[in-house]
């Protein structure tokens, strides 16, 4: 009896990738599974793009660059100012970046988003409270990649799909 070969499709993860040793770790991390990851980074005043660019030429990714500008500007005009409202913006940028990024991966018909958050490391935007309220803001509950701090953080739907082993993840906390 002959048997057919099995065929495993490639995986594809778009990274945010702004050129920081934590957006490159990822990165790695992604690609020693074997998953194909291309970088997104959003293009602002506070954004170094040559950082960005280094990063992707040395990990050997793709680098899509999405301007970020008009966005920034609408979360700093509804801004009161003051430091409560500080970690509000910073909530609602990050949000709005990994909205934008899971609208270019389902575009490019990638797999998962995926960052380089460490868990604890900023608490306005990388606690556990931090990222559920993103990710329930952005409408895309588990479907973030930390491969930094995966372990010690939920299921994704990539792990479930298979697309991602939860094994290989890091167990890192900031």
């Amino acid at each position: 009896s002959s048997t057919m070969p099995s065929f495993k499709r490639r995986v594809y993860a778009l990274s945010l990738l702004n050129g920081s040793l934590d957006s490159q770790l990822a990165v790695r991390v992604l690609q020693s599974q074997g998953i194909a990851v291309h970088g997104i980074v959003f293009e602002s005043p506070f954004c170094d793009l040559q950082a960005a660019r280094r990063a992707a030429e040395q990990l050997d990714v793709v680098l899509h660059i999405e301007d970020f500008s008009q966005s920034i500007i609408a979360v700093l005009s509804q801004s009161q100012g003051g430091c409560a409202e500080e970690g509000i913006m910073c909530k609602e940028i990050h949000g709005r970046m990994i909205r934008r990024a899971l609208t270019v991966m389902q575009d490019l018909d990638f797999d998962f988003v995926a960052t380089g958050d460490v868990l604890d490391q900023r608490e306005h935007v990388q606690s556990l409270t931090a990222f559920a309220a993103i990710e329930l803001a952005q409408h895309c509950p588990g479907e973030v990649v930390r491969p930094l701090s995966g372990k010690r953080l939920s299921k994704t739907k990539a792990e479930g799909y298979g697309f991602v082993s939860r094994d290989e993840l890091l167990d890192l906390k900031g």
